[in-house]
């Protein structure tokens, strides 16, 4: 899952889109470019319990090897909705 939010400002709060804008969530401003994000729900279990972790954009690029907006980029170009058709690590 990808989240926009706003490029540059210390809050990092996801953005809304409004009336084909995008508006910060905290401050109410006008984001010209949002920046995706990462926040990833990740199932984990074993034969005695599950949990669910969620992984934020550092983390997430670690794992995934690649950042929310080259996928994001990936998929406009090439029409996968998966990295690994889209040649992605």
């Amino acid at each position: 899952m990808e989240l926009p939010i706003v490029r540059g400002e210390k809050c990092k709060k996801g953005v809304v889109q409004r009336e084909g804008s995008f508006l910060c969530q905290a401050c109410e401003k006008a984001v010209e470019y949002p920046v995706l994000r990462y926040r990833l729900e990740l199932d984990v279990s074993d034969k005695t319990t599950s949990t669910v972790v969620v992984m934020f954009d550092e983390p997430a690029i670690e794992l995934v090897k690649c950042t929310a907006d080259t996928l994001a980029s990936a998929e406009e170009d090439v029409g996968f909705g998966y990295a690994h058709d889209a040649g992605l690590p």
